[in-house]
């Protein structure tokens, strides 16, 4: 799946968006600035590093099922 030990932010959005779920680095950066983004496993410089599965486990958190209604729900307005 991945061979990489740890990913930047760019890198785990583009891991991310491999697996079909929808993500952007914007996202990622405001969650990671309010302290629910990806855990970072290090830094090198100022760059955060993730593990692959961690930004994996975030971005599949972030995303959520959608709801199909098997009838139109009534208006009662």
């Amino acid at each position: 799946m991945h061979d990489k030990k740890f990913v930047t932010r760019r890198e785990g959005v583009k891991l991310a968006r491999e697996q079909g779920i929808p993500l952007s680095i914007g996202r990622v950066n405001k969650d990671s600035m309010n302290g629910i983004g990806p855990q970072p496993a290090g830094r090198y410089g100022p760059t955060f590093l993730y593990r692959p599965e961690e930004f994996l486990r975030y971005s599949r958190a972030r995303s959520r099922p959608t709801f199909r209604y098997k009838h139109r729900p009534s208006s009662s307005w």
